[in-house]
Formats: C-alpha cells, sequence, structure tokens
C-alpha cells in the first residue's frame, strides 16, 4: 500500500500510515471523506424533470445500465441524444443524394438551353430539396460526431473514477496480486 501524502503541522515529516483504497491520503487525514455522488449534498435526477417525452424512454434504459456508475446520468443523457440522432438522420432521405443532384442539374441545363421554364423551375426545387436534405445530414453528422466526443470523454472520467475509488485495480497492483498467488499454489 501507499503512503500517506500528508505532513505534520509540528514536525513537518510525513505520515507514515497507509493511504485509503483510492485516496493519497490515510483516514486520518480525509481519506475516507466522501466525495462526488457520495456526498449527501448530491441531487440526482439532474437532467429528468426536463428532459423531452422522445428522449426519455432511452436515457430510463441507458441510466438504468449497471456498467456505468458515477457518470451515469451524464453519460445516459448523451446516450439519449446519441440514440436520437441516429433516428433523425432515417428521416433523412439523401440515399444517393449527390447522383440525384447531378441528374436534377443537368435537368435544369437542358431545360435553361430549350427554353423551358416549368422543367427548370421543377429541377431548381428538386434540386434545393436535395442540397437542404445534403445539408441537414451533415449538421446532424457533426452534432453526433461531437456528441460521440462528449460521451468518450464521460467513459474516461467514470473509468478514472472507478479506478481511483478502487473499484478497479492498477496494472501495478494487478502484478503484485498474480506474483503473490504465483508463490502461494509454488508452495
Amino acid at each position: 500500500m501507499a503512503q500517506c501524502t500528508a505532513k505534520s503541522k509540528r514536525s513537518g515529516e510525513r505520515c507514515k500510515n497507509n493511504c485509503s483504497p483510492g485516496r493519497t491520503t490515510c483516514r486520518y487525514h480525509g481519506g475516507s471523506i466522501p466525495r462526488g455522488f457520495d456526498l449527501p449534498q448530491t441531487k440526482h435526477g439532474l437532467y429528468s424533470k426536463s428532459m423531452p417525452r422522445r428522449l426519455l424512454a432511452d436515457y430510463n434504459e441507458f441510466y438504468a445500465n449497471p456498467k456505468s456508475i458515477e457518470l451515469r446520468e451524464s453519460i445516459a443523457v448523451t446516450d439519449a441524444r446519441l440514440a436520437d440522432l441516429l433516428k433523425e438522420l432515417y428521416t433523412v432521405e439523401v440515399e444517393g443524394c449527390w447522383e440525384k443532384f447531378c441528374v436534377q442539374y443537368h435537368r435544369m441545363e437542358n431545360a435553361f438551353a430549350n427554353h423551358d421554364q416549368v422543367e427548370l423551375n421543377s429541377a431548381m426545387i428538386e434540386m434545393e430539396y436535395l442540397l437542404n436534405a445534403g445539408v441537414r445530414e451533415s449538421r446532424i453528422w457533426k452534432e453526433f460526431m461531437a456528441t460521440l466526443e462528449q460521451r468518450r470523454k464521460l467513459s474516461d472520467a467514470q473509468l478514472k473514477w472507478e479506478i481511483r475509488s478502487g473499484q478497479w485495480i492498477s496494472e501495478e497492483q494487478a502484478t503484485t496480486l498474480f506474483t503473490a498467488v504465483g508463490h502461494i499454489m509454488r508452495e
């Protein structure tokens, strides 16, 4: 176990006690004080009160997932938004959008050359629709990627919290544990 990092006010010497699990200080120097969501002042349900109905079912599903603990509410909101963005992508009809746009462009050129105003207007309206669909898809993907990056950061923070709180063991602790088990098995 690691040694407590606190120092005596009188002598200036370092504390000789072992650290509390996942902390840098012993129980006498604040190593057992609750932090973060363990504090009694922490209130849960931060987002669920004002959650849009279309996101609420996904939010509840992700929130109930036992794999995420400390930051699970923030991760659940992020996951619900990612699911919502994917559903929104299904509403954008952009399959072969660029090819359709090129076809309409050639249709517009022909109508312009033939002085056909009705065909020209029709092609331009279709091109505008395809252009707006492409812009909307691009916006959705941009937001999706930003939200995905936010989720990655939250997951990294969650993992760090689990490691610090002793729910995971470090590589060094695992090596020590396996070495000790190996010695016991040899004896």
